[in-house]
């Protein structure tokens, strides 16, 4: 819709159910291009490029933004370089969240024991979704103590913010999870202060100028903007 293409228009495309059968049309040359909403890295995708060489298409900050319009839940996901074979660049796709939906009637106990049993095995879902990987009780916990995040538990439950996107800069997510900032090693944690050069150091001074600089940006932009 975005690039003035319609259901219609596209009326000889074959809109198949199945990735398997996309790639194998793919690799018998029988397709040229395939689209696919899943996980990155993607097994589909893997297979394809076992087989033949692919490229990715990415979308600009521009067709994002028209995208955002037609569903808000769109949001801008980098495909690193490297993660599928002969992928030599950062590729920025749309990415949008998985949700977890119950029925009303279960039972307020199931659900929060459904939720506790996901939670506690993060490590073995990564394994299959490697993006669930960053999502651990321990990084929420940091996020809810410095009221960032509101946790509720219970069958609508969950976590939420407790601002606006709009309220929170990505300065301040950064401190809360990783601490302050600096681009030298020996500027922060247990290597403070240690360095035998330190006194005399000359690029001391421009680091901390850097570092300052970095963080400024990053006090100007706010998770809605993201």
């Amino acid at each position: 819709q975005v690039h003035g293409m319609s259901y219609q228009s596209l009326s000889k495309v074959n809109f198949l159910a199945s990735y398997t059968d996309a790639v194998s049309l793919v690799k018998d040359g029988h397709a040229q291009v395939f689209t696919l909403g899943t996980t990155v890295p993607a097994s589909s995708v893997m297979d394809l490029a076992s087989a033949r060489d692919i490229k990715l298409l990415g979308v600009d900050n521009k067709i994002l933004a028209e995208m955002k319009k037609i569903n808000p839940g769109y949001s801008k996901l980098t495909i690193k370089a490297g993660t599928y074979p002969k992928q030599d660049k950062d590729v920025d796709v749309i990415g949008y969240a998985t949700h977890i939906i119950g029925a009303c009637d279960l039972p307020e106990d199931m659900v929060y024991k459904m939720t506790k049993a996901m939670a506690a095995n993060v490590a073995d879902m990564s394994a299959s979704n490697k993006a669930i990987s960053g999502l651990t009780p321990k990084i929420m916990a940091k996020l809810v103590t410095a009221g960032m995040v509101d946790a509720s538990m219970g069958k609508m439950g969950g976590y939420r913010l407790a601002r606006e996107p709009s309220l929170i800069t990505v300065a301040e997510v950064v401190r809360i999870l990783d601490g302050e900032q600096h681009i030298a090693p020996c500027q922060q944690g247990d290597l403070m202060g240690q360095c035998s050069r330190l006194e005399g150091c000359e690029i001391k001074s421009p680091l901390d100028t850097l570092n300052a600089a970095v963080m400024a940006v990053l006090e100007t932009m706010t998770l809605a903007q993201l």
